[in-house]
């Protein structure tokens, strides 16, 4: 069989002056060559990697069609980019090895003496630098070897030979192994600590018996209806509760769990949600859910959408739903019925106070349920 039936690569540590990546030397073993001779076709080694590119070595035995005339009786070789950036530059070089591993002369094809270890990075700095500018693009030489060269070489060779590729990836570096970690951002750590301890604090909001102290450029860069409401135009009066020309600024909030503005302003300075393993988990998640649409959160409204799908239970489905109809959750309403579906479940949830509160408030609903009772049961059958 013709081709490559050995193909192998190492790096070399050495580094080419300027700034490259580390040479890597591939051989490429070719057998059966005179098989290959006279039927037109190019040969390619295995893919290998180089310089966080993959190459391959592309063997025309009978030389390159778009070379000219006078390079028609040498065999040609390329190396190929089979996946990388556009504009990888690199500098190569093509050895030709006789079956014992010796370096053959391209010129006179007499053998060298091998050479001890692999080609170095500075073996290279002789070299021109080629620049790829797409996958699928080759440099190399159509003047490899003279075929009549190489024929008289492979005649003790077992009708074999190795092309080795010195390869090595020009960076804008001097490392490639320098590996730097890059610690986590502690940005929402370092607002929820400003948050927590008031430092800079420009304005109060009184939600409740609670008091609580923000910061109005943070507010207004994350939510439009707080931008409105501490820098839109606004009465005098209503500037004067704003704190504007150096007065005080104090802002009441009415409809307003504070459990829930406490969460709305942690989600505002860390972008998550704070803690949940409180009592009455279900009832503040439900007040955030209402918060988010008040003040333009629409992520905030999504994730507490997300979290009461995973905490329905019998007694607190129905107030559940009602606030998925109120402000129109789809997926929340749709887990809500599909809870309702199971014949148990809806059993016990028409017992609660919040099912008749339902009920009263969207009479609809109670259609949709035993649409769901109705399906699961077909299903089931």
């Amino acid at each position: 069989m013709a081709g490559d039936t050995n193909s192998s690569s190492s790096a070399n540590p050495s580094l080419l002056p300027a700034t490259s990546s580390r040479c890597l030397t591939h051989d490429y073993k070719v057998t059966n060559f005179s098989l290959l001779v006279g039927i037109g076709q190019v040969v390619a080694s295995s893919t290998f990697s180089a310089g966080g590119c993959d190459w391959s070595i592309r063997f025309f035995p009978d030389g390159d069609n778009e070379t000219p005339e006078e390079a028609a009786s040498f065999t040609a070789v390329y190396l190929c980019l089979v996946a990388g950036p556009a504009g990888t530059r690199v500098r190569y070089k093509f050895t030709l090895l006789d079956d014992r591993g010796r370096r053959v002369s391209t010129k006179t094809g007499k053998r060298r003496r091998r050479k001890k270890g692999k080609e170095t990075a500075a073996d290279l700095t002789r070299t021109s630098t080629s620049t790829y500018p797409y996958v699928g693009a080759m440099w190399g030489t159509n003047r490899f070897f003279d075929r009549s060269v190489l024929e008289e070489l492979l005649r003790d060779s077992n009708d074999s030979f190795t092309i080795r590729c010195a390869v090595a990836v020009i960076r804008t570096r001097t490392e490639d192994d320098v590996v730097i970690e890059v610690p986590e951002s502690v940005l929402r750590h370092d607002l929820a600590r400003m948050l927590r301890d008031g430092d800079g604090a420009d304005v109060t909001f009184i939600v409740g018996n609670r008091f609580f102290r923000a910061h109005r450029y943070v507010l207004a860069a994350r939510s439009m209806v707080f931008k409105a409401q501490l820098f839109g135009a606004m009465t005098k009066e209503a500037q004067q509760q704003r704190g504007v020309d150096g007065a005080r600024c104090i802002i009441k909030v009415d409809d307003m769990d504070p459990a829930a503005f406490a969460g709305l302003l942690h989600y505002i300075y860390t972008d998550s949600l704070a803690d949940d393993c409180t009592a009455g988990r279900v009832v503040v998640a439900q007040h955030l859910l209402v918060a988010a649409d008040r003040y333009g959160l629409d992520r905030l409204r999504v994730l507490c959408e997300a979290r009461l799908c995973g905490w329905i239970d019998v007694q607190s489905v129905a107030t559940t739903l009602a606030l998925a109809e109120r402000h129109q959750c789809a997926k929340l309403r749709e887990a809500c019925l599909r809870f309702l579906s199971w014949p148990d479940m809806l059993r016990a949830a028409v017992k609660t106070e919040g099912f008749g509160h339902l009920i009263a408030s969207y009479p609809s609903v109670a259609s949709d349920i035993l649409d769901k009772v109705v399906s699961a049961r077909v299903d089931d059958h």
